[in-house]
Formats: C-alpha cells, structure tokens, sequence
C-alpha cells in the first residue's frame, strides 16, 4: 500500500512540474493563453489521452497535465492501479494582480491549482498551488530556445 508521504509527494511534485515555465505552449507559457478567459476546470487525470490533439492550450494543458502525472507516479515506483480517482482543477481568483518581471510589469491574474486523489483503500489527498499570471504579450516575452 502506498505511503502518505509517497502519494503527497506525487501530487506536490505534479504541481511544481506543471506550474514551471516548462509548461510551454509553441515555446512561451502555457498559463499566459488560458488566464484570461479561463473558466473553472476539474480534469480527470487518469483519463487516457494517448494521441489527442493539442491544437488549443486548454487541450494542451489537460494532455500535459495527465503526461506529467503518469510520471510522478512512475518516479515515486507507485503503480497507478493503486489509485481510483485522480483529478485537477484549475481555476482564475477573483481580481487582479500587479506582476513584476525583469524589464516589464503587467496585470496579471492568480490561478489556483487544486490535484486530488484518492487511493485504492479510500484514502484522499489534496495539493493546492497558486500562482500569478500575466496574459500572453508576445511583445514583452521571450520565446523558449527549447
């Protein structure tokens, strides 16, 4: 059975990986194309996404979402049939923020993350990450060399 700290790990480490700059969409931030119309999402993450196509950042960011989860779960060695339910939800607060990056600063909106799970015996585990986003300005942000 796996530990708590294994599964919490996972879902802490899911988050850091998909909130990092390199979640990219055509080489920029992924966040800064949905934010602005972002309306709340709850992804299932065991849902099997093998060859759907990412033509729009929301589809992009649910097939990285699950990509990236398959992985914490193999680099944690925890078989994902020990886990039931899996999910993100991905939503914009209420409001706006003041961000300030090197050279620039714009208005920008907090974006909460939220990954669920719920293990083979019922046990339930949450993660919530918030961030700041601006919207995407090609204007003011550099590409990724990636």
């Amino acid at each position: 059975m796996p530990t708590r700290r294994v599964i919490k790990s996972v879902l802490r480490n899911l988050l850091g990986t998909l909130t990092s700059r390199y979640s990219d969409w055509h080489g920029y931030w992924l966040f800064g194309f949905v934010v602005s119309d972002l309306e709340p999402i709850e992804h299932d993450l065991l849902m099997h996404i093998e060859g759907a196509p990412d033509d729009t950042p929301m589809a992009h960011l649910r097939s990285l979402a699950t990509k990236r989860f398959q992985e914490q779960l193999s680099k944690a060695a925890l078989d994902p049939i020990r886990i039931r339910q899996a999910s993100l939800g991905v939503e914009r607060l209420p409001g706006s923020v003041q961000i300030s990056v090197p050279n620039f600063a714009a208005v920008g909106y907090r974006m909460r993350f939220v990954v669920r799970a719920i293990t083979d015996v019922g046990n339930a585990y949450e993660c919530v990450e918030t961030i700041s986003v601006a919207p995407h300005d090609p204007a003011q942000e550099f590409r990724s060399e990636r």
